[in-house]
């Protein structure tokens, strides 16, 4: 793992396109709030680092070709590479990066964080776990979403490269997590086939019916926002005062949105 420590400006940033490209959305792990948020305290300040970019990629260099070469070690044992002078003294990278042999001074290598999950895949869960847990802990998923679209993620960018039927949740899960993505409609049909709305009454299971068939045109933000109920067919079943007192009132109401959208997001794609 790499912490990047920026005094100013380096010579040279990662856009934020291309971040997203090389996988930076993985940082969800790290929890929401510091989404790509590397900011951290200007030259001469004194200040701590706040937060890090976490890159995590599949199919990236291992750590015995890149910051651990362990040029003394065993045969066996060492990378294959020669290691290089950086501009901090004393410090040494494999000879694949130069670039980021001449930027050393803006980061540094973290040897400190271990786990005790010897499988790969299992420690990426792990990650993949703790966004899970911060979206269905949300009071309202819309403000993830905007949250992230504020910090840099691309939703739009996401759905033309993977697809325009895809909820933002499952365009994260699969760039960041490599999780199999489901449609909204593919979503939607799920919820139904578990016939878990039935302690509610008829008109009751046909509002929220009719709210599965939003999200599954227009995403979660369909099913939030108390503006669609008026619009067909959920004015069908009355005024918005009218449809909210079939489920009893108001906080009845938002329960019964809370544990749709729950179902929704029962399992990760």
């Amino acid at each position: 793992m790499t912490g990047m420590q920026i005094s100013g400006r380096p010579p040279a940033t990662l856009s934020r396109r291309r971040l997203l490209e090389v996988g930076g959305l993985s940082v969800l792990g790290l929890g929401l709030p510091r989404l790509l948020d590397a900011q951290a305290p200007r030259a001469g300040s004194g200040g701590a680092p706040r937060s890090c970019i976490f890159i995590y990629q599949y199919g990236g260099l291992s750590q015995l070709d890149s910051w651990d070469l362990k040029p003394q070690g065993p045969e066996a044992i060492r990378g294959p590479y020669r290691p290089i002078a950086t501009s901090v003294p004393g410090m040494q990278i494999g000879e694949l990066m130069p670039r980021l042999a001449t930027l050393a001074q803006h980061y540094c290598v973290i040897r400190s964080l271990s786990h005790a999950v010897p499988i790969h895949d299992v420690a990426n869960r792990m990650l993949l776990d703790a966004f899970l847990n911060a979206w269905q802990d949300a009071d309202r998923k819309q403000a993830i979403i905007e949250e992230l679209a504020d910090k840099g993620v691309f939703f739009d960018e996401l759905a033309e490269q993977i697809g325009t039927d895809f909820d933002p949740f499952d365009l994260i899960c699969h760039v960041a997590f490599d999780a199999p993505p489901l449609t909204r409609k593919e979503r939607a049909d799920k919820v139904r086939k578990r016939h878990l709305f039935a302690q509610y009454g008829e008109q009751t299971r046909a509002v929220l019916d009719a709210l599965l068939d939003k999200f599954a045109d227009g995403g979660i933000r369909s099913v939030e926002s108390m503006e669609i109920l008026k619009v067909d067919p959920l004015t069908a079943f009355g005024t918005p005062l009218e449809i909210v007192k079939l489920f009893g009132d108001k906080s009845a109401y938002l329960a019964a949105i809370k544990e749709l959208e729950a179902a929704l997001y029962q399992k990760a794609a």
